[in-house]
């Protein structure tokens, strides 16, 4: 069965099985699944981490966020000037050919956390055994579900925000900034 196929039966399943919220069932089904009618908001190929983790791949974007947010501290302001910004690229360039050397000298890169190898292999092996047959869509959905979880102290978003997109995450209307 193809990806799409099995992400739109995901949906589904998701959908008449373990939601009741009608604003948010429209909201995932037109941001991430498609209708009849349109297709989703964004393409399954964009946000689908299937194929991402069968090939042992990173599924977020967290080291690029945790780069940029080295690179702001350097910083140390929001818009530096463009020389201090050349000097910053410069010195993360030398920075990353060192570590390099380092690599290609036989030290060994960076040890990921434990929790996340561990997370990454039962990921893996859930994804595997669906992709071979030895799970049905159900016990799929549920074995992801209960490796991850939302930490909903984060999720600040509300149905209106996400519906208006000129509500910034405050909750309050988005002002243009005076132009000086």
């Amino acid at each position: 069965m193809c990806v799409i196929k099995k992400i739109i039966g995901g949906a589904s399943f998701i959908c008449l099985e373990l939601l009741d919220d009608e604003d948010f069932l429209n909201y995932f089904s037109a941001t991430w699944v498609g209708t009849k009618n349109r297709p989703p908001r964004f393409a399954h190929s964009v946000w689908s981490v299937y194929h991402r983790c069968i090939n042992e791949l990173p599924r977020t974007t967290n080291i690029v966020e945790g780069w940029h947010n080295k690179l702001h501290m350097v910083a140390g302001c929001d818009h530096p000037n463009f020389w201090k910004f050349i000097t910053i690229i410069q010195n993360e360039q030398d920075g990353v050919h060192r570590s390099l050397q380092q690599i290609v000298a036989g030290e060994k890169p960076p040890i990921r956390r434990k929790a996340y190898i561990s997370l990454n292999k039962r990921l893996l092996s859930l994804v595997m055994k669906y992709s071979k047959g030895s799970y049905e869509l159900m016990d799929y959905i549920h074995g992801i579900a209960h490796n991850l979880t939302i930490d909903t102290r984060r999720w600040k978003l509300t149905m209106d925000q996400v519906e208006d997109p000129k509500i910034n995450d405050t909750g309050s209307p988005q002002r243009k900034k005076a132009k000086i």
